[in-house]
């Protein structure tokens, strides 16, 4: 058992793949966005060689797909795009889309301030994918801003290294962060206690050219 998921089951066949068993549906830093009871609840039970086994409803199996890929890996404020996990969420658009409550997918990303993670996945989606999202209106700047960010760490991975590095810094300097990071309560006296802790921790931590290179070569291998 890893981060939350057993060891990857190879399934042999005419499509041979493997399966991931998962103990908990999310990491702690994901917000509780699909309630268990809920996701059982609206889930489809099916029946296949003598297995009994329950799949997500469609509208579930998005916001699962998009907390899993931008939030639960931080590919959103990384700057990364797994194109592997978006040409699965193009597949599922494609599949899907007739029975995708979309207006309960706006509304809870809205609710857990993740309105701009999902707006630009289905950005990358139309850019790269070439599909037709349900979120066609207007592109504001944030998103070409995300967008072209995202490119140049691909296309520039040493380059942008040294960026990677510094937003790396101050993203985990920020108070949310500091809070989830230490499990402090949310004031000024005490995320500004515990961040002048992980500065020294930091201090401590990266004061060998060692440890310097192998974060540099982390950043670097994307």
């Amino acid at each position: 058992k890893t981060f939350g998921q057993l060891a990857n089951l190879y399934i042999p066949g005419k499509f041979s793949n493997s399966l991931e068993l998962h103990v908990d549906l999310s990491k702690p830093n994901c917000p509780d966005i699909l309630p268990v009871e809920e996701l059982w609840q609206h889930s489809t039970i099916k029946k296949e060689n003598g297995l009994i086994y329950r799949f997500l409803s469609p509208t579930h199996q998005i916001l699962n797909h998009i907390i899993h890929s931008e939030v639960q890996h931080e590919n959103y404020n990384k700057g990364l795009i797994d194109i592997r996990q978006l040409h699965d969420f193009v597949f599922k658009i494609n599949h899907l889309d007739d029975k995708i409550d979309w207006n309960t997918v706006n509304e809870r990303n809205k609710q857990f301030a993740l309105e701009k993670v999902l707006k630009s996945y289905l950005y990358f989606s139309k850019r790269l994918m070439k599909i037709k999202t349900p979120d066609d209106g207007k592109v504001v700047f944030s998103l070409y801003l995300h967008y072209f960010r995202v490119m140049f760490y691909i296309g520039y991975p040493r380059t942008s290294a040294l960026i990677r590095l510094i937003y790396g810094f101050f993203y985990n300097m920020s108070g949310s962060r500091i809070c989830q990071h230490y499990g402090c309560k949310n004031t000024i006296w005490a995320i500004n206690y515990w961040r002048i802790r992980r500065l020294f921790e930091h201090a401590k931590k990266f004061a060998s050219i060692k440890e310097l290179v192998s974060l540099w070569r982390y950043h670097s291998r994307f």
